[in-house]
């Protein structure tokens, strides 16, 4: 798809703030069905660019969840300790 480092960086930026790939096609002015199939493939910067988005946000939420645990949040304990069997089951390859 070639985007340009400013369009990768505005992808990374539209993922961490979790806009729908349709909407971000649009408000970026490129091919839905382009973009889709680009971050698709793991091997390009468009993948990279937006799973590094995403991946900051699910990164600051679980933080704010791990927090919020520690601090007695009863619904931030159960959420964790969902997030730690999710976590172990995955060690299990």
């Amino acid at each position: 798809m070639n985007l340009t480092k400013e369009q990768l960086e505005a992808l990374e930026d539209y993922a961490y703030n979790l806009i729908t790939l349709d909407l971000v096609a649009i408000m970026m002015e490129v091919d839905e069905i382009d973009l889709r199939a680009a971050i698709e493939d793991d091997g390009t910067e468009e993948h990279r660019a937006y799973y590094k988005g995403y991946g900051r946000m699910l990164l600051e939420t679980r933080k704010g969840i791990i927090r919020s645990a520690q601090n007695g949040s009863n619904p931030a304990q159960v959420e964790l300790l969902q997030l730690l069997r999710e976590f172990e089951n995955s060690l299990r390859l």
